[in-house]
C-alpha cells in the first residue's frame, strides 16, 4: 500500500502542469525570443509546438504535432491579425509543413502540388475563420448574461483588469518619459529651425552667386568691348 501511494506521488510529481496565465499573443511569421521564451514556459505542448514551428531558428528536431494540436495551439498563441488574414504561417501550420524544410527545396514551391495544397489550406482555414466569427457573434450576448465567462481571454482581461501585457510605469518613470518626450519635441523644433535657416542661407548664396555671375559677365563684356576698339584703330 505504501509503495502504491509512493508510485502515485511520483507520477503526479513528475507531471508538468501548464500555467493558467497566458502571455500576450505572438507573431508566428516573425521570430521574437522574448515571446518564444514566455510561451515555452506555459507547458510542454506549447514548447514542442514552437520548437517544431520555429525549428529554422532553434535547430531542433521535434515531432510534428497532430492536426488538432496544431490548430488549437496556433489559435491560442498567434495574433488575431495573422489568424483572420490567413497568414503564411497559418497555412503552413494547417499543412503540417516546417518552414525550414521549404528552404531545402525551393523548386517545389513553384509546382502544381504546392499551389493545390495552399488552395486547400486556404479553403479549410476560411471555414475555421468563419466558425470563429460565428462564435464571436454568439458569445457576445451570452457573455453579457454569464458575466463574461464565454468571452475570449483577451476581452475578459481588457474589460475586467485592463491591458495585462502592457508595461506598467511608475511615477518616476512617467516623469522621466514626459521629460524625454519634451526633449524630443524641442529637438524636432530645433531641426525645423535649422532646416529653415539652411534654406534661407541657400537662397542667399544663390542670389550672391547670380550677382557675381552678372558682375563677371559685365566685366567680360567690357573687356571684349575694349579689345574690339583696339582692333578698329
Amino acid at each position: 500500500m505504501k509503495y502504491r501511494f509512493l508510485s502515485v506521488g511520483l507520477v503526479f510529481g513528475n507531471c508538468k502542469k501548464e500555467i493558467s496565465v497566458r502571455p500576450a499573443r505572438m507573431s508566428m511569421d516573425e521570430y521574437n525570443q522574448k515571446n518564444y521564451d514566455e510561451w515555452c514556459k506555459v507547458g510542454p505542448k506549447h514548447k514542442n509546438f514552437l520548437n517544431w514551428k520555429m525549428s529554422y531558428v532553434q535547430n531542433s528536431n521535434c515531432r510534428c504535432p497532430t492536426f488538432l494540436e496544431r490548430m488549437f495551439l496556433f489559435l491560442e498563441m498567434a495574433k488575431w491579425s495573422e489568424i483572420f488574414r490567413i497568414s503564411w504561417g497559418f497555412r503552413m501550420c494547417f499543412l503540417g509543413i516546417k518552414e525550414d524544410w521549404l528552404g531545402l527545396d525551393d523548386e517545389w514551391m513553384g509546382t502544381f502540388e504546392f499551389l493545390y495544397k495552399h488552395i486547400m489550406a486556404y479553403v479549410g482555414l476560411l471555414g475555421i475563420v468563419f466558425v470563429l466569427c460565428l462564435y464571436a457573434v454568439i458569445a457576445a450576448p451570452l457573455g453579457l448574461l454569464t458575466g463574461g465567462y464565454l468571452w475570449p481571454r483577451e476581452v475578459k482581461e481588457y474589460i475586467f483588469w485592463g491591458d495585462m501585457h502592457a508595461p506598467k510605469l511608475s511615477s518616476d518613470s512617467k516623469i522621466l518619459k514626459a521629460e524625454i518626450d519634451e526633449l524630443k519635441d524641442q529637438i524636432k523644433e530645433q531641426i525645423k529651425e535649422l532646416k529653415a535657416h539652411h534654406k534661407e542661407l541657400k537662397a542667399q548664396n544663390k542670389e550672391q552667386i547670380n550677382e557675381l555671375k552678372k558682375q563677371m559677365k559685365q566685366k567680360l563684356d567690357a573687356v571684349a568691348g575694349k579689345k574690339s576698339r583696339f582692333r578698329v584703330r
